[in-house]
Formats: C-alpha cells, structure tokens, sequence
C-alpha cells in the first residue's frame, strides 16, 4: 500500500503574494516622500518575506509552504491591525486637539486607512482561512481493495399492538353517617 500525502499547490494565492510584495516595495521607496529607518526597513521585510511565500505557494506545494503561508498572513494581520490602530488613534487625536483642520488631516488618514486595509487585513485574513480550509490528501496506490459491500439491515417489525388494559369498576360506595346505623341489626 502506497500512502503518499501530497499538498495541493495555491498558485492564486503565491501569484496574490508576489503581487502584493511588489506594491508594498512600491510604496515605501517611491510613493512615499521621506524615509524613515523604522518603516523602511520593516516594509521592506514584510514585502521580502511576503515575495519568498508566494514563491513557495506558486511553484512548491508542501507542508512547508503552507505553514509558512499560515505564518507569514498571520503576521501580515498582525501588521495590518497595528497599522489601523495607529491610523484611528493618530486621526482622533488630530480631529480632537487641531479641531477643524485635524479633521481635514483625519479623512486623509481614515482614506489610507481604508487603501491599506484589503491589502494587510482582508487579504491576509481569506489566505489563512483557505490554507486552513486546504487539507492534504492521501494518495492510495491503485492495489488497495474496496470496501466491501455490507447488506442493509434487515427489516425489524413493529411490536403488535396491545389491547388497552380493560375498565376496571369503580369501588361500591360504602355507607357512612346516620345511613351505617341504621344498616347495622
């Protein structure tokens, strides 16, 4: 008997990855107008790490390649929701203490906040649920029997029906009072 496992290959979700990881390069070295060492660096490394998943989903099916998908989208969630975090917390504190003018500067980051989301929540969050979702199969060499085939059970038959139990009579009534004395010789 041959038990090989064998994992089903995700080449949408290697291809989305890549794909992704060369928006967010994008973005850090050319969208954005001035660096600074903390995002630069960890972008960048989100984008790399992000690149070699969607490599391994694209062209290596295996263990490996699914949990480090499982891996790298749920740090990527990680990410997205401290980013988010930071985006309303800074866009409050601007809407609160600038009055009108950091509510113009609000909207700006309410606005990136919902670019920036599909890309480091949702779709992290739907490749974690379809890596989830994806279980490896078992592939059984052609020289493994059937089951064999079972007869159905046999027919059971009702019980027969009873007779409901007879009427029983009720008890005579028995004489009490002034009538029981004048029974009695």
């Amino acid at each position: 008997m041959n038990t090989q496992r064998t994992f089903p290959r995700h080449p949408v979700l290697g291809a989305i990855d890549i794909l992704l990881a060369a928006t967010i390069l994008v973005g850090v070295w050319r969208a954005l107008p001035a660096r600074w060492l903390p995002i630069d660096v960890g972008l960048t490394s989100l984008a790399a790490i992000l690149a070699v998943t969607g490599v391994a989903l694209w062209a290596k099916p295996g263990r490996m390649s699914k949990t480090l998908g499982l891996i790298v989208h749920g740090f990527t969630m990680v990410v997205g929701l401290g980013l988010m975090t930071a985006l309303v917390w800074t866009a409050a504190d601007l809407a609160g203490l600038y009055g009108p003018v950091g509510g113009g500067g609000a909207l700006i980051l309410t606005f990136v906040g919902l670019l920036v989301a599909p890309y480091l929540i949702g779709f992290p969050a739907m490749a974690v649920f379809f890596l989830l979702q994806a279980k490896s199969e078992i592939d059984f060499a052609s020289e493994v029997d059937p089951a064999p085939e079972i007869d159905p059970a046999p027919e059971i038959n009702p019980a027969p029906e009873i007779d409901p139990a007879p009427e029983i009579n009720p008890a005579p009534e028995i004489a009490s009072g002034p009538e029981m004395a004048e029974s009695k010789p």
